[in-house]
């Protein structure tokens, strides 16, 4: 099935001064508030983000102008939203394979205060661990990476404290 609503053509990444600050273009309170994933089957999705994250489900509607099912969730610090296309085709290559080095979407970065916390509950409730808890010096966290049950990466960063 096609989509019926035209995408616009894409405009060009090149290099262009900034003219004011950071947060000024979107103003005052603005926050990110959620991501959209595009999954061969949002229930299963939904369920995994509900078993590994403890996901409350927003809502779950059917989108028949595009053709695909969306379902929304809370997961804390925004939300994430689930979109089942018909029709769609998986990525061509497998994000779990050492991370995915392709360009588009790469990962859903969750901040945390205790990275090996968390990636041991998760393992607990049966999240796949795809890269264990490393330290990068060059930006100075800690993280690990699980891929979700559709294969997208899920990434567990905490910041380094600051050394006096």
């Amino acid at each position: 099935m096609n989509d019926p609503t035209p995408v616009p053509p894409a405009v060009g990444c090149a290099a262009t001064p900034a003219t004011g600050e950071p947060g000024e273009v979107l103003g005052d309170g603005a926050y990110p508030h959620h991501v959209a994933i595009s999954v061969a089957d949002a229930a299963s999705a939904a369920a995994w983000y509900q078993r590994v994250f403890d996901a409350r489900v927003l809502q779950s509607y059917l989108l028949a102008r595009v053709y695909a099912r969306v379902v929304q969730l809370d997961v804390g610090p925004f939300e994430i939203e689930l979109i089942e296309k018909q029709g769609s085709p998986p990525h061509p290559e497998s994000a779990v394979n050492a991370i995915r080095m392709t360009q588009g979407f790469v990962h859903l970065a969750f901040h945390v205060q205790n990275c090996a916390a968390v990636r041991d509950r998760m393992l607990e409730r049966g999240a796949t661990l795809v890269r264990d808890v490393v330290y990068w010096p060059e930006s100075k966290v800690w993280n690990c990476n699980f891929a979700d049950c559709e294969g997208n990466i899920i990434e567990i960063i905490q910041r380094a404290l600051p050394t006096c």
